[in-house]
């Protein structure tokens, strides 16, 4: 069994920059891990082969750490090639945190298409209007399969491109964007369950700093901390656009009491809304 991954260091994360990887040097990657793992079927199969009596005893202390680490790598390539699916899926999303739902299940599928296009028009983005026009944007509370108050909301575009000018369009501009009413909404990227606990570890590190200093400066973007501008615009994941109105003294009982994010699969088509155009038919 793997061991379980110690935190990750903030040199490790980014620092103060996000890093993102071109598909082409995933592609790289992920030929690299199936010659990788190839290999690694041999050696395994080659370890398992021998008898406990054959290696010399002076060999031992070689061969034991050699079988166990074999077996780690293996099962990181395994996990990473289950993963690739999920993860290609969630470039192309975007999520908006703390929009409250209504009292009726239509009514707040009504307030989620309003908020929706009031996002993208926001933006300014010709690409992403012109996706949202077209029936090629959709959006969905997550998970579907159960009621809440504030799940969140999932938007889920052609490709990372227009996702990323959906985020870019909203980031681009200083203040809380007026189309989330709820002064501690914002909206992020579709993080994965690793990108999550890294989020959760960064959001515990800005909150340090920000108890120490007596004041919100850092905050957290995609699960990278930062030290937030003047003015802290919604579409952060920060603890500065989030806790900007509740005072140092309290924050630490507010930052352990909030749930963790929910990594859960996201619902199949039956419950995922499109808009379409009014005289097409919907599919």
């Amino acid at each position: 069994m793997t061991p379980l991954k110690t935190p990750l260091p903030t040199a490790a994360r980014g620092g103060t920059g996000v890093r993102y990887a071109s598909q082409e040097s995933v592609d790289q990657l992920s030929t690299k891990v199936d010659k990788m793992m190839s290999k690694l079927e041999d050696v395994l199969t080659v370890i398992s082969s021998l008898s406990p009596s054959l290696p010399p005893s002076s060999l031992s202390h070689v061969t034991t750490p050699l079988a166990s680490t074999t077996r780690h790598v293996y099962e990181a390539c395994m996990k990473a090639i289950d993963e690739k699916a999920e993860y290609a899926e969630k470039e192309k999303r975007a999520v908006i945190i703390g929009s409250p739902e209504e009292a009726t299940p239509t009514e707040t599928l009504k307030k989620d298409e309003k908020l929706v296009a009031d996002l993208i028009k926001y933006t300014e983005s010709d690409v992403v209007q012109k996706a949202f026009t077209d029936g090629k944007v959709s959006y969905h509370r997550h998970p579907s399969d159960r009621t809440g108050k504030r799940r969140p909301i999932k938007i889920a575009f052609e490709s990372k491109e227009l996702r990323d000018s959906f985020l870019n369009g909203i980031r681009s501009k200083k203040g809380h964007p007026p189309p989330l009413i709820s002064p501690s909404s914002y909206v992020r990227q579709d993080l994965t369950p690793h990108q999550l606990m890294l989020e959760r570890e960064a959001k515990s590190e800005a909150l340090t700093k920000n108890l120490s200093a007596g004041k919100i400066i850092f905050g957290v973007r995609d699960y990278t901390t930062h030290e937030a501008r003047t003015q802290t615009r919604a579409a952060d994941q920060s603890t500065a656009g989030t806790l900007s109105s509740t005072p140092l003294s309290s924050v630490s009982d507010a930052h352990s009491a909030a749930p963790p994010s929910s990594t859960r699969a996201p619902p199949s088509v039956s419950h995922v809304t499109t808009r379409t155009k009014r005289d097409d038919t919907p599919k």
